[in-house]
């Protein structure tokens, strides 16, 4: 009989040069969002399993590179809304998260120093019963997108998002200047960082 050993590791160079020596040797790389996504519509094609577009494209987005998190997402989603329609909205509702449409609008009220609509807008997070730590950590990745669509033009191959997003961010970010958005970004990941560690 054979026994063969798997190593699996983030930091592979911490890994004695002896072993390296004797082992193969597989990198494995994030999954792009879009074919993350093209897998998850084959799957609920073959399972026969209504999901809107939108919902598989915001799975894979959140998976964030790894296909095991984007199939445990659906998977609660399945399990959760078994026998319905799954929408962006339910699986939003599913990981506690808003629609993008009030992260611009809470990024808008930054710009625009309207405290009124920010205050209005985190009021409907909460009567959403949405989770205050997942907005900021939503809030900072946004502000981040922003800050690549304005360095990069809205490079497609860098934001691993829909056009029609992306068109959106560009607009967004024409508002706002480089500094600006450095430092919604590090008010946002302090924010986020209190909040995780909050008891």
């Amino acid at each position: 009989t054979h026994v063969i050993f798997i190593l699996a590791t983030t930091d592979p160079q911490k890994i004695h040069v002896t072993i390296l020596s004797r082992c193969q040797r597989f990198d494995f790389k994030r999954i792009s969002a879009k074919e993350i996504e093209a897998r998850l519509a084959l799957y609920m094609q073959q399972e026969n399993i209504q999901i809107e577009d939108k919902a598989l494209a915001y799975i894979a987005r959140l998976a964030d590179g790894g296909m095991r998190d984007a199939l445990s997402i659906l998977e609660q989603s399945i399990s959760f809304y078994f026998e319905e329609t799954i929408t962006l909205d339910k699986v939003l509702y599913l990981v506690g998260a808003v629609d993008n449409s009030i992260l611009f609008g809470m990024i808008d009220a930054i710009i625009t120093q309207d405290t009124k609509k920010a205050l209005e807008l985190c009021d409907e997070v909460n009567a959403k019963g949405r989770s205050i730590r997942q907005f900021a950590s939503d809030l900072l990745e946004h502000s981040r997108n922003l800050l690549v669509a304005k360095t990069t033009n809205g490079m497609a191959s860098v934001l691993d998002y829909s056009s029609e997003y992306i068109t959106l961010l560009q607009k967004q970010a024409e508002e706002v200047s480089v500094n600006e958005l450095m430092r919604y970004i590090k008010h946002f990941g302090q924010l986020e960082y209190e909040l995780r560690n909050a008891i």
